[in-house]
């Protein structure tokens, strides 16, 4: 099972606390078929999220060039 979240610069400020404490297992045991995945432009606080850094994976991406941006526009897809 995946979870997604974007957006997470917007929604940090209310599922922040929730998705830590749900990860640190306050509400019982996550399975280990659980993946989380956060999408958004800033990254992780390091302060609150520092205790999972093993489990976190940062994946920066880079911006599309204006010919990349066309070419996926127009590709249809």
């Amino acid at each position: 099972m995946v979870l997604f979240f974007d957006k997470w610069e917007q929604t940090a400020r209310y599922l922040d606390g929730w998705l830590l404490n749900l990860l640190d297992e306050e509400f019982g045991p996550v399975p280990t078929n659980v993946i989380v995945v956060l999408a958004g432009r800033d990254e992780l606080a390091e302060r609150e999220w520092a205790p999972l850094g093993a489990q976190v994976a940062d994946v920066p991406l880079e911006v599309f060039t204006e010919a990349e941006t066309r070419a996926l526009l127009t590709s249809g897809a």
